[in-house]
C-alpha cells in the first residue's frame, strides 16, 4: 500500500517492482483507492484507480472514536506503589482497498507510580452493543444488539464485519464497561516477598463511545 492508495502488479511482470517500491507509475501497475473493491476490480479486468468500480453503488466513509485515557486513576496507596488504571477503548470502520473490517475494542493497561511503561492487565470487561450494516451491492439488511463480556483477561474484542468488499452503510454503538483493580489491602509489600501481589476490585468503570455511522 502507498500512502492512500493500492497498487497491484501482474507477477508476470515482477522486473518492475522496483518502480512500484519508489512509488513511479507504469502503465502495466494499477492503482486503486483505499475504499475500492480491489479484489474484485482485478477480477472484472476494470483499470480501477479512482474512477471505475465492478460495484457501481457508493460505499460507506471510514469512522472511528476512541478513548485511551478514560478511567485512569490511581488507586490503594501501597506499601511498593500507586497502581493506576488505563483501559484503551476504540470502535472503527476500516478501509484498506482489499480487506473492510467494522470493529470494537477494549485493551485493559497497569502501571505503577515507581514504573513508566504501561502492561496489559487481568479484569473483567462488558461490552454492550448495537451494530447494523449490508455490504456493496448486496440485498441483506443486518442489525442487532447484544451483550458479550470476557472474564480475567486483558482485552475484549468483538469483530462483526471483516471481508474484501466495503460496507454501503453501517451503524455502530459500543457501551463498555469494566473494573479497576488495586492491591489487595492485606498484602504486605517489604520487598522480600517473590510473588505478585494480590489484586480486589475497588471500583468500576464506564465508557461509551460517541456511535459511528455513514448512510444509515
Amino acid at each position: 500500500m502507498l500512502r492512500d492508495r493500492v497498487a497491484a502488479l501482474n507477477v508476470a511482470d515482477v522486473k518492475l517492482l522496483p518502480l512500484l517500491e519508489n512509488g513511479e507509475t507504469h502503465e502495466k501497475i494499477k492503482e486503486f483507492a483505499t475504499e475500492d473493491e480491489v479484489f474484485s476490480l482485478l477480477a472484472s479486468g476494470e483499470p480501477g484507480s479512482y474512477a471505475q468500480k465492478a460495484c457501481f453503488e457508493g460505499g460507506a466513509r471510514g469512522d472511528k472514536d476512541e478513548d485511551e485515557n478514560s478511567g485512569t486513576i490511581s488507586v490503594n496507596p501501597a506499601p511498593c506503589a500507586t497502581l493506576r488504571f488505563c483501559p484503551k477503548i476504540k470502535h472503527v470502520y476500516q478501509k484498506a482497498g482489499i480487506y473492510f473490517s467494522l470493529l470494537s475494542q477494549l485493551k485493559y493497561m497497569s502501571t505503577a507510580s515507581n514504573r513508566i511503561l504501561w502492561q496489559p492487565r487481568q479484569t473483567n470487561i462488558i461490552l454492550t452493543y448495537g451494530v447494523g450494516y449490508r455490504p456493496k451491492c448486496g440485498s441483506t439488511y443486518l442489525y442487532t444488539t447484544g451483550t458479550t463480556s470476557e472474564t480475567t483477561k486483558t482485552s475484549l474484542e468483538r469483530r462483526f464485519y471483516e471481508g474484501s468488499t466495503g460496507l454501503q452503510k453501517y451503524v455502530l454503538s459500543s457501551n463498555y464497561e469494566w473494573e479497576n483493580k488495586g492491591w489487595d489491602p492485606t498484602f504486605v509489600c517489604d520487598g522480600s516477598m517473590g510473588s505478585e501481589p494480590r489484586f480486589i476490585t475497588v471500583s468500576r468503570g464506564q465508557k461509551r463511545l460517541r456511535t459511528i455511522q455513514d448512510n444509515w
